[in-house]
């Protein structure tokens, strides 16, 4: 009997067929229908900027939510909740907040390869851009202490051969340093 390879496995087992280009058109739809919603929801409420940012933040807590289920955080999530927080506050910093929080994840995704997945550094972008330029710097404390607690759990439950989900610690800290900070 012969080793079933991984892709073998995936296609067998009723998941998804990673290969197809259904994925792009899926994450264009949600991310366009997205900033429908921050224009429908900007231009006639006073705090309109406020709900589209609370948005943003409901789209995080769903991709965290489906981080933990799947060990995955797709784009069809990650990119409207980006195209929303920028929405709600339309501004370089904004984009600079995005890159910013983007930057140290992606660090750690190339020195030290499969510590951190590359959703997990997609879905920094959106907190960055929630959180604003000014609590950048606090975001990512907030998120590491958070990414630590959920480490000890993990520990504690699977031991050295569980994996993390990062979603949480993001959207979790994304949320405090809003409530917080902001």
């Amino acid at each position: 009997m012969t080793a079933a390879s991984p892709a073998s496995e995936r296609v067998t087992s009723g998941a998804p067929d990673r290969s197809s280009g259904r994925r792009v058109p899926a994450t264009v739809m949600t991310s366009t229908a997205a900033l429908g919603v921050a224009v429908a929801v900007g231009a006639p409420l006073e705090d309109g900027a406020l709900v589209t940012a609370w948005l943003a933040m409901g789209i995080m807590l769903v991709a965290a939510a489906e981080d933990l289920r799947t060990r995955r955080l797709r784009n069809a999530l990650v990119a409207p909740a980006l195209v929303l927080a920028i929405a709600a506050d339309p501004s370089g910093a904004t984009v600079a907040a995005a890159l910013a929080a983007v930057l140290p994840f992606l660090f750690f995704a190339f020195w030290k390869p499969g510590s951190i997945g590359m959703g997990d550094v997609k879905f920094a972008a959106p907190a960055g851009a929630l959180a604003g330029f000014e609590s950048v710097g606090s975001l990512l404390i907030v998120i590491a202490l958070l990414g630590g607690v959920l480490s000890i759990i993990a520990f504690a439950r699977f031991g050295r051969s569980g994996t993390l989900a990062y979603g949480p610690a993001i959207a979790l800290g994304t949320l405090l340093v809003a409530l917080v900070l902001n």
